[in-house]
């Protein structure tokens, strides 16, 4: 899901290149604590423009969030 609606705008692996004027990488907002399972859910549930709304359901949305955790340092 991460490579078919995220990648346009975001580095979604933790090798990805990131495209000039796109989102943050997903493993830059892993690292970040500021960016919590709470506020990626709420961005996801109602994102702002430029980011699409994709209507994700919590199942999809859950997913999205495990991947980023996924790219955690450890």
């Amino acid at each position: 899901m991460a490579e078919r609606w995220c990648a346009s705008c975001h580095a979604v692996g933790t090798g990805d290149a990131r495209a000039p004027d796109a989102g943050p990488p997903f493993a830059s907002l892993a690292a970040d604590p500021a960016y919590d399972d709470a506020r990626l859910r709420g961005w996801l549930s109602d994102p702002h423009p430029p980011m699409p709304n994709f209507n994700l359901s919590r199942a999809e949305i859950d997913d999205l969030i495990a991947h980023i955790r996924s790219l955690k340092p450890r």
